[in-house]
């Protein structure tokens, strides 16, 4: 309702003051104390990598190019009739390249209800409560902005993308990691259950919401229709506010069925047409999840920075202002250009191509880490995205002993084993500290391989890694 969005912000006005009032400063002091949430957000260590992979770069020293298996960056580039789009438009008019409409253009944001029912079988998400933002990290911001106030406490994933954490201490929330669950980065509605149930039993505030995302970054792994049915019942019965992360939509191997979204079950009428432009409302049951989306990673449109939200009925109008208030509206180029990757037939035969490559490069470094002597128990499920995250702590101290019988040291853990390979063969990856709870021992237990480059590079990335593993 109105009231409820006027206090929320009165609610957040108020609690900015108390942590300030809280200080107990004044002056140069007091201005310091408005740095504490900003301060205590941490860096996003995959950049840090790619800045050290860069510098590395910058030498000119005629050695090996540097790799990148860090960083989730799809090869190629945005799709052929993006680029056509954005040089028509270029080309065009000036004013069609002014502020469009806070929500995003209507045409886009029909094009994704489309979209949705293409997909998902009839699934009808009225183009009315979707919002295209300045990539899915806004969209984050945006979500999370409207569903949560200062102090609420919001779960993720024990192993999670860091940036739902980051979002959260700048926003003053409280991260909980999940706890308890049988199958290893899939079971969400079964770890939300625990973690609400151990909340309440140590007296502790009940959990506003979680952020959980499929496919995930950094496991790969995604919910079955089973699972994320559970998940969206699971968090409504709890009085939990979900926001699904779906920005590697599009992306997933092998089993279909793995491609799945929270918007078919958040009450969404089934299609009765083909004619999905059609539905300009319709009705989402209160309490519903919020979907983030991305035409960054499947589109491979990273710097051009769109994405979307769907925003159930209750959060809509929240959403619009605060898109109108931070960010006016995401790039109109962007917006037209993306416009063309979504709609154009050759953009997808491009875009599947791409695909195929990613799932290629997966079945690779697979097979690399088998033969370094990481046990399949030891992977991820690794159904989509492009990414493989592994525990290598048992092939780290089977590669020290056989190094120590030669008189020579090596890595014990994925920090030392990330900077020695990028340095002794230019090959970037990302450790585990970035993912995990901060202090979390496995953070340096596991390593994320990001094979989204191009598909020779991938191959040569592994052979070096996999040479150097023997020596």
């Amino acid at each position: 309702s109105t009231h409820a969005h006027i206090r929320r912000t009165s609610v957040c006005d108020q609690g900015s003051r108390e942590v300030l009032d809280g200080a107990g400063m004044a002056g140069m002091g007091d201005a310091q104390s408005k740095l504490g949430r900003a301060a205590s957000v941490l860096s996003f260590k995959v950049m840090d990598v790619l800045e050290a992979a860069r510098a590395i770069e910058a030498l000119h020293d005629g050695g090996l190019r540097v790799l990148h298996l860090e960083v989730g960056e799809p090869s190629g580039g945005a799709p052929q009739a993006a680029l056509a789009a954005a040089r028509t438009a270029l080309d065009g008019p000036s004013a069609a390249l002014g502020y469009t409409p806070a929500r995003g253009l209507p045409e886009l944001r029909r094009a994704l209800t489309a979209h949705y029912v293409e997909r998902y079988g009839g699934c009808v998400v009225p183009w009315a409560r979707i919002h295209v933002t300045t990539g899915s990290s806004a969209g984050l911001v945006l979500a999370c902005a409207a569903a949560f106030e200062i102090g609420d406490a919001v779960g993720v994933a024990r192993t999670t993308y860091p940036c739902y954490r980051n979002t959260l201490t700048a926003l003053g929330c409280e991260t909980v990691p999940l706890v308890g669950g049988l199958h290893p980065f899939k079971d969400g509605a079964a770890e939300l259950r625990a973690t609400a149930a151990a909340r309440a039993e140590a007296g502790l505030r009940p959990l506003a919401g979680v952020i959980l995302a499929t496919p995930a970054n950094p496991t790969g792994a995604a919910f079955t229709a089973e699972q994320m049915a559970d998940l969206v019942a699971t968090a409504r019965e709890l009085g939990v506010r979900l926001i699904s992360d779906e920005t590697y939509q599009g992306l997933t191997y092998g089993d279909r069925s793995l491609d799945v979204s929270a918007v078919q079950y958040g009450g969404a009428p089934p299609a009765s047409s083909a004619d999905a432009e059609a539905f300009a409302t319709g009705e989402w049951l209160p309490g519903g999840p919020i979907v983030v989306g991305s035409f960054s990673k499947y589109h491979s449109m990273t710097g051009w920075r769109v994405g979307w939200l769907v925003a159930p009925p209750e959060l809509d109008g929240a959403v619009e202002r605060l898109q109108q208030n931070l960010s006016i509206c995401a790039p109109s180029l962007s917006q037209i250009a993306a416009l063309a990757a979504l709609t154009s037939a050759e953009a997808s035969v491009e875009l599947d191509a791409r695909a195929d490559a990613y799932s290629r490069s997966r079945a690779k470094v697979l097979a690399t880490l088998k033969r370094i002597g990481v046990d399949e128990s030891q992977v991820a499920p690794a159904d989509g995205a492009f990414y493989v995250y592994a525990d290598l702590s048992d092939a780290l101290r089977a590669r020290a002993a056989r190094r120590s019988v030669q008189g020579e040291t090596a890595p014990l853990d994925t920090e030392t084993l990330c900077k020695a390979l990028l340095t002794q063969t230019r090959v970037a990856l990302t450790p585990g500290t970035d993912f995990e709870a901060p202090g979390a021992p496995e953070g340096l237990r596991r390593l994320r391989v990001s094979y989204a480059g191009p598909e020779a590079d991938v191959a040569e990335a592994l052979d070096r890694i996999e040479k150097w593993w023997m020596l």
